[in-house]
């Protein structure tokens, strides 16, 4: 019986120390995970700034092409400029005379 008693107990301890072994094993992969994680986590937060940003940007420069003057536009103040310059020298002319 004594015997019979000391097999079982090995038997239970040797089974302990399995459980033991494989809790190690799970517990340093949690803690990888964890880290894993942790550090994706820090990635996700980091390009969802750098996507504000963007979609910021992109804002402004939609923006900015709404003001931006077109070629009619360019072409119509050069025109404008020109003929200012013309009744400049005209008035400068009359005056000098």
């Amino acid at each position: 019986m004594s015997g019979e008693l000391q097999q079982k107990t090995d038997r239970i301890a040797a089974k302990t120390r399995i459980v033991i072994e494989r809790y190690a094993v799970i517990s340093a992969q949690r803690d990888k995970a964890l880290e894993q994680v942790a550090a994706l986590e820090k990635t996700v937060a980091s390009l969802n700034r750098r996507i504000a940003e963007l979609e910021s940007q992109a804002e402004y420069l939609k923006a900015a092409m709404t003001f931006a003057p077109t070629r009619e536009d360019t072409a119509r103040a050069r025109t404008l400029l020109a003929e200012l310059v013309r009744e400049i020298d005209t008035c400068i002319s009359e005056l000098k005379e």
